[in-house]
């Protein structure tokens, strides 16, 4: 701390460095994502209307599986950062742990909607002369449809987290790693194989595999690096108090 105080220009540098990495990070994530989108709906027009029509379907279903749980664990994720901030992590894993159970059950409500009323949405999203084909096509990739529904969900929860613990590089590192590495070979499978089923299967991967990133993030290094901080605090802490009682009973004669 010495040198940031005593030399405001040094300062000034390292705020703007850190800023600068901080919006690099976000600005990756942000066009990684929004070129996603684009390459989904390129690939699935030219594949075929129907085509196009499938991964619509599943698209805008899992967009209100992601939207509803996203709705009230943005703000909770910033209760859990002012938590960390104030040494608390136990209090930290049971709300995630409430937030999570919430975002869970949410998915699990839409997959059961995608199992029940699957004729439904084939209703919805194709008129009568394409429902056979639409259906053709969509039935063998419904499990899937139906296993995507609570991921989205629970990306709903560790997204926010992520930001609101300002780990803006590191989302930005994982969705680059997830988009050149699994995402854009599948796309460009899909493409030139004509495979709605490589398609939807990369964007399934995209979630999933990203999921697991942040989950290993948060569980495996963010919360257990707090845990160890806080136990350390406490124990220089408890060193200090013995030292200043043995030193205050000393002057005293004791």
């Amino acid at each position: 701390n010495l040198p940031l105080k005593a030399n405001p220009a040094f300062y000034g540098k390292a705020l703007r460095a850190v800023w600068a990495r901080d919006t690099a990070g976000v600005a990756v994530r942000s066009i990684l994502n929004s070129t996603r989108d684009l390459i989904t709906l390129f690939v699935a027009v030219r594949l075929s209307f129907t085509a196009a029509a499938v991964f619509i379907m599943f698209g805008s279903v899992s967009a209100l599986a992601y939207n509803i749980p996203n709705l009230l664990s943005a703000p909770g994720m910033l209760t859990i950062s002012r938590l960390l901030g104030e040494g608390r992590p136990g209090l930290v894993v049971r709300v995630l742990r409430d937030y999570r159970m919430f975002a869970f059950i949410v998915g699990l409500v839409f997959a059961v909607i995608a199992l029940v009323f699957k004729e439904q949405l084939y209703a919805v999203y194709s008129n009568e002369s394409d429902r056979v084909a639409m259906r053709v096509m969509a039935d063998p990739l419904w499990a899937l449809f139906v296993i995507y529904q609570p991921c989205r969900s629970l990306m709903a929860v560790y997204g926010p987290l992520i930001v609101a613990t300002q780990q803006f590089v590191f989302w930005g590192q994982a969705v680059a790693f997830v988009f050149f590495v699994v995402f854009l070979p599948c796309a460009i499978g899909a493409l030139f194989s004509g495979s709605i089923a490589l398609l939807i299967v990369a964007e399934t991967l995209f979630q999933l595999v990203q999921l697991v990133i942040l989950y290993i993030k948060v569980h495996g290094y963010m919360i257990p690096a707090f845990i160890r901080a806080q136990e350390t605090g406490s124990e220089v802490f408890a060193r200090r108090c013995s030292v200043s009682e043995v030193v205050v009973l000393s002057e005293a004669g004791q």
